[in-house]
C-alpha cells in the first residue's frame, strides 16, 4: 500500500496525482460558480441551491463507496472511463 509521500514516486503516480489535482480544482470551480449562479442569477435562497446539490452529492458518495468494486470489474481503464463521462 503506498503512502501519501511515495504516491508519486511509483509509476504513473505522478501524471495520477496530478490529474487528480486538476479535476478536484475544476470541480470544486464548477460547484462554486453553479452555487453563484442559482442563487444571484436565478434568485434561489441558500437553502434551495443547497438542496440542488444534493443528487450530485449522493451519487458522488456512492461511487466513492463502490470504487473498489467498480475499478476491479472494469479494469486498469475506470478513470480514462470516468472522465469520459
Amino acid at each position: 500500500m503506498a503512502t501519501p509521500a511515495s504516491a508519486g514516486s511509483q509509476y504513473g503516480g505522478g501524471p495520477g496525482l496530478a490529474a487528480v489535482a486538476v479535476l478536484m480544482i475544476t470541480y470544486g470551480g464548477f460547484l462554486f460558480s453553479f452555487a453563484l449562479h442559482l442563487q444571484a442569477g436565478l434568485g434561489e435562497g441558500a437553502l434551495r441551491a443547497g438542496l440542488t446539490f444534493a443528487p450530485c452529492a449522493l451519487v458522488f458518495g456512492a461511487c466513492g463507496f463502490f470504487w473498489r468494486r467498480t475499478a476491479g470489474n472494469v479494469g486498469k481503464s475506470v478513470v480514462t472511463r470516468r472522465l469520459s463521462v
